[in-house]
Parts: structure tokens; C-alpha cells; sequence
């Protein structure tokens, strides 16, 4: 009798084994660590943006337009401004996969990860307003706002930045702008946009958003719209300036209506 209480015992026991290895296996064990919650919408952007590597290949051209204004070019333009894209940026030889040019590897990058052009920020939007359009009462005019999140630009030594592409800080077709020895990126992006749509939709809408959610289940997004440079003392300053091309509102598609903003 004993016996038989032993072995059904050690069946119960390899039972109750059997099934929490199982729970371990299909990653439901009471006691297994949770996974990792999702990264922050603000933290993921301040990561991005303020990562000159990580600019870089969102935008590869950034690398060209870059040196183009950190360097003066000698003799005639045009040829020197060749030699540097075929010869300094670019590699004569070999394919890109294999390319020992930062340029094309950027490039070859941009293209394996299939990065968009496009660049979707999750936001909380910070205020709405709206009125009718003068010549259609059926029809509002909406304007949408969100704060981007501050965050420190990327910035490297212009010494650091050769080192990066692998070139040398002169050559007989250009040299250094004299007294700009830093690098400054500022990816600037528009806060404030207009979207048209039908009086009922912007009725609703501005019900919902009198007290904006919190939840970043809204989004704008963006696309790269200028670059522009400008010396501030001995930095070479690039604004990146992003430009809304569509705006996610309460689960619904909006394309902005620049003329009619607010």
C-alpha cells in the first residue's frame, strides 16, 4: 500500500513538473520577468535627434551638404566641387556594398533598413481651435498645436567630423572655413498646423480636445522640408526645418492647409 501511495506521489509530482515547464516554455511561468515595456514617444525622439549618427541616416545628402559648407573650395568651382563628390565623398572604385566611403555607406544603410523620408512624431496635442470657412459654413478651419520635446542638438568638432568620413582637412581642391571648428545640427519641426474638414467632424473634435488626452495616441508627420546653414562665432550651424505633411487626429488622417492657418 505504501508503495502505491509513493508512486502516485511521484505521478502527481512529475505532473505538477511537467506543467510548469510547460507555462516556462510557452512564456506564461508565473514567476518569468515581464517583458520590457515599450520605450517613451519623447525619450525614443531625444534619442534620434539628438544622435548626429542617427540623422545621418534618416538624411545621407546631410554628409555632403555638411562638408560642402564647412570647406572653401580652391581654383575653379565647378571642377573642384567634382573632384570632392567623385573623390573625397565618393569611392572611384568598387561597389557600394562593399564601399569604404561613409557616404555610401549611409546610403547603402538607408536603403537595407528602409528608412521612410517621412517621420512619424506620437504627440499630445496642446491645444485646438477652429472657426467656418467665410465662403462655406459647412466647412472649419482647425488648428492643431503640440510642444516638442526639448532636447540638446547634436553637435561634434569639425576634427571629429573629417575623422567620421575619413578625409583629410585640406586638399589641393579645398581647405577649412577658417574659424569654424564645430558642428552644430538643429532639427527644427513645425508646432503648429491648419487642417480643413466638415463642421460636424470639427465640432466633435474640438469637444474631445477641450481637455487634450495625454495618452500620445495622436501624431504628426513630418518631412524634411529645408536645410540651412549660418556661422554663429566658430560654429557651423545646419537647420534641419520639418515641415507636416499629414497630422493623425483622434484615429482620422488630416493633410494641412498651410494657407488658412491661424
Amino acid at each position: 500500500m505504501a508503495s502505491t501511495r509513493v508512486r502516485a506521489h511521484l505521478f502527481r509530482l512529475l505532473l505538477i513538473g511537467t506543467f510548469l515547464g510547460c507555462l516556462t516554455f510557452t512564456g506564461i511561468y508565473p514567476f518569468r520577468a515581464e517583458a520590457q515595456p515599450p520605450i517613451h514617444p519623447d525619450v525614443e525622439f531625444v534619442e534620434f535627434w539628438s544622435n548626429y549618427e542617427s540623422v545621418f541616416l534618416f538624411h545621407p545628402q546631410l554628409v555632403q551638404q555638411i562638408f560642402m559648407g564647412i570647406v572653401d573650395l580652391k581654383g575653379n568651382r565647378q571642377v573642384a566641387t567634382t573632384h570632392v563628390i567623385k573623390e573625397v565623398l565618393g569611392c572611384t572604385f568598387g561597389s557600394n556594398s562593399l564601399s569604404e566611403c561613409r557616404l555610401d555607406q549611409l546610403k547603402l544603410a538607408h536603403r537595407k533598413q528602409q528608412v521612410s523620408s517621412y517621420y512619424t512624431v506620437a504627440v499630445n496635442i496642446t491645444e485646438m481651435t477652429g472657426h467656418p470657412l467665410q465662403s462655406d459654413k459647412n466647412q472649419f478651419v482647425l488648428t492643431i498645436r503640440w510642444q516638442p520635446v526639448v532636447f540638446e542638438p547634436p553637435v561634434l568638432s569639425v576634427g571629429a567630423f573629417y575623422r567620421y568620413l575619413g578625409v583629410a582637412s585640406q586638399s589641393e581642391y579645398y581647405s577649412g572655413k577658417k574659424g569654424v571648428d564645430r558642428i552644430q545640427i538643429n532639427p527644427l519641426f513645425e508646432s503648429r498646423v491648419s487642417v480643413r474638414t466638415s463642421k460636424a467632424t470639427a465640432i466633435n473634435l474640438l469637444k474631445i480636445y477641450r481637455n487634450p488626452p495625454t495618452d500620445y495616441k495622436d501624431a504628426f508627420i513630418f518631412q524634411l522640408d529645408t536645410i540651412e546653414m549660418n556661422q554663429v562665432y566658430n560654429s557651423a550651424n545646419f537647420d534641419l526645418r520639418f515641415k507636416a505633411v499629414k497630422v493623425k487626429i483622434n484615429h482620422s488622417l488630416f493633410e494641412p492647409t498651410q494657407e488658412l492657418m491661424l
